[in-house]
């Protein structure tokens, strides 16, 4: 019955998948079943006597050899996750959680592949990370978006609070006439306020919005031709270039608000010294696609207003028609598409504005993207 059970012992021992291998107590081979075999490629009789230090030297230079050791003098076991396998084997990446425990002349090894399971755990761990950075920047969006609105409603809501404070306090119909004269550009200027903040929240909520193919040269005619007038008085000099990338895939009225916006930044900060410049092109840089829109207007004092320049309601420079919504709108856009805008830009010598499209399918040759 002894030797039955030596039988069956010996025979679970070879047939196994998991990796076994027997070291006497100066670590050097004793014995393997075949599945560590095949996978070293060699015959139990050309590993016999040889020391595990020898035979792998990343057991040495990975603390492993030191923990074989205490496992020898304390008869203590020790379990060692992500044991990755000798770069000599040529069966690729693979992660062994290894157990090492006392015999009675020397310890036994039992390596189980966890590479599936190490695979599985990296995956659920990226999507974890994933979800916590999206979380991140959602409450980051969320407190910004508090900021804004006490920001920017509050002083308008405390003007309309003391203008009617003081129609209510008045009995002069001249100045009962003037103080209501000043509600309404506080209550336009509020419903801008709030209209502009409404949409832009939107933005963020809008999980479904269609995206579309867009040629940029077409969309680009297109809007030039609502500025028509001011070309001709500004006697522009336009130049679109999108040979590097003619099309992408967005939802098209973000696009025409984006080229909308700064075309009509263009035509409104002209310089009144030169004719205008304005030039606009696709370029591809590490993989990603850019909308490069460059003028030659007053340009910003970036050193002064970079932290303000996509803010609501910031401007710049007078003109009647500013009212800093149109860069605060257009980055809300671009941003809520998991994009990028920045801007150089130099006093008097005109700024450019990038737009960087990060999920476009892209087979086109890179080139500098210049100044």
């Amino acid at each position: 019955m002894e030797n039955y059970f030596k039988e069956i012992r010996s025979h679970f021992f070879d047939e196994a998948e998991t990796l076994f291998s027997i070291w006497d107590t100066n670590l050097n081979f004793v014995d393997a079943n075949k599945a560590l075999l095949d996978i070293l490629q060699v015959e139990k009789e050309q590993l016999m006597g040889q020391n595990i230090s020898k035979m792998a030297p990343d057991t040495i230079t990975s603390g492993r050899f030191d923990i074989y050791k205490q496992v020898l003098e304390t008869g203590k076991t020790a379990i060692i996750d992500e044991v990755k396998t000798h770069p000599d084997l040529d069966i690729g990446s693979q992660y062994y959680r290894v157990k090492i425990f006392k015999m009675k002349y020397g310890i036994g090894v039992i390596s189980k592949n966890i590479t599936d399971l190490k695979i599985i755990i990296n995956d659920d761990i990226q999507k974890l990370q994933e979800q916590a950075s999206l979380l991140q920047y959602q409450n980051t969006q969320l407190s910004d978006f508090c900021n804004i609105v006490s920001h920017n409603l509050r002083a308008p809501l405390v003007n309309l609070g003391m203008l009617t404070d003081f129609i209510g306090e008045s009995n002069n119909l001249e100045e009962l006439k003037e103080l209501s004269s000043r509600l309404k550009p506080v209550i336009e200027g509020l419903n801008e306020t709030f209209d502009c903040l409404i949409e832009t929240l939107q933005f963020r909520l809008d999980k479904e919005i269609k995206m579309d193919q867009i040629n940029l040269e077409e969309r680009t005619n297109k809007i030039l031709k609502e500025f028509e007038p001011e070309k001709e008085v500004s006697k522009a000099n336009v130049k679109i270039n999108f040979e590097s990338f003619p099309e992408i895939t967005y939802p098209r009225k973000y696009i025409d608000s984006i080229l909308s916006n700064l075309i009509s930044n263009a035509f409104k900060y002209r310089s009144p010294n030169r004719n205008l410049e304005l030039n606009l092109r696709t370029v591809v840089r590490h993989g990603k696609v850019l909308l490069v829109v460059k003028d030659n207007g007053l340009g910003i004092d970036l050193n002064m207003h970079h932290d303000r320049m996509f803010k609501i309601r910031k401007v710049f420079h007078k003109h009647p028609q500013a009212k800093g919504f149109g860069l605060f709108m257009i980055k809300n856009q671009i941003e809520s598409m998991g994009d990028t805008i920045y801007i150089k830009s130099k006093i008097n010598r005109g700024s450019t504005f990038y737009i960087e499209f990060k999920n476009q399918k892209n087979d086109t040759k890179e080139i500098s993207i210049g100044g």
